[in-house]
């Protein structure tokens, strides 16, 4: 959003860490954004092997995924969207394609 990229650039945005594991949360996203997808007649598919536990700003996650979604529906032509949640290393990555 905007007014987060003013904070970003003014030194102002403030992240709240908490543990807790990815996949979870983006199962509870897609739960969320199912109503969303149906009415859309876009399907969603999600793959993630393992659980992948870490220190992050869960609502920013939840913020980032739900927008790579709705650019999926808004720019996707009803293409399904592919949702993948992996761990490469130290790095966890959330692929949406």
């Amino acid at each position: 959003h905007i007014l987060d990229e003013t904070k970003i650039h003014e030194g102002r945005l403030t992240m709240q860490f908490e543990e807790f594991e990815l996949r979870e949360m983006a199962i509870d996203v897609l739960e969320g954004f199912k109503i969303t997808a149906d009415f859309s007649s876009v399907d969603i598919h999600f793959k993630s092997h393992e659980k992948i536990y870490g220190v992050w700003d869960r609502f920013r996650l939840e913020q980032v995924l739900l927008n790579l979604l709705m650019n999926g529906i808004r720019y996707g032509n009803k293409k399904p969207l592919h949702v993948e949640i992996k761990k490469a290393g130290e790095f966890a990555h959330i692929i949406v394609k």
